[in-house]
């Protein structure tokens, strides 16, 4: 008469356990190429975000700590910060500019790999009350992988993904 098996033995569990390893350690190296993907196409739709919110700031005269923005824009402050500012007197100086936002690309990348590597820090993309600016292009860049997305900014103050 045959025993009933009550469970699987060391070695089936132990076979299976390698299996689930081995296609794990496979796996592993897309997650994370993927997660790292992610993060930079996110930094670079809040880039285009971000000219976005300055243009509508500038349009509709949006109130900083009770300023009415006459002008906006974005001023670049290093390789992975930048901010989104009111100029409350449309003048070129930066002597009353207001910091509405300040945006950092290492907040979601602590190891600092996404870059704005164009324009250089201290330029400002400012835009009108009419919405228009100087064209101009931001250029984002993973170190790690090495990948380059651009947002080109028309004279119209429109922007677009390259």
């Amino acid at each position: 008469m045959k025993r009933a098996r009550r469970g699987f033995s060391m070695l089936e569990v132990l076979v299976a356990v390698a299996i689930v390893a081995i296609f794990s350690a496979l796996a592993f190296p897309k997650i994370s190429e993927s997660i790292q993907r992610s993060r930079f196409n996110g930094a670079v739709r809040a880039g285009m975000g971000s000219l976005n919110q300055a243009r509508s700031m500038a349009i509709s005269r949006s109130k900083v700590n009770g300023s009415v923005a006459e002008a906006a824009g974005i001023r670049v402050l290093s390789d992975t910060r930048y901010e989104i500012y009111i100029d409350p007197d449309d003048d070129d100086a930066n002597n009353n500019d207001i910091r509405s936002q300040l945006i950092d690309l290492t907040r979601d990348d602590p190891e600092a790999t996404i870059q704005l590597i164009e324009p250089a820090p201290g330029t400002a993309l400012r835009f009108r009350r009419d919405g228009s600016t100087q064209a101009a292009r931001l250029t984002f860049q993973d170190q790690r992988s090495g990948s380059r997305r651009v947002v080109l900014v028309t004279a119209a103050g429109f922007s677009s993904m390259e």
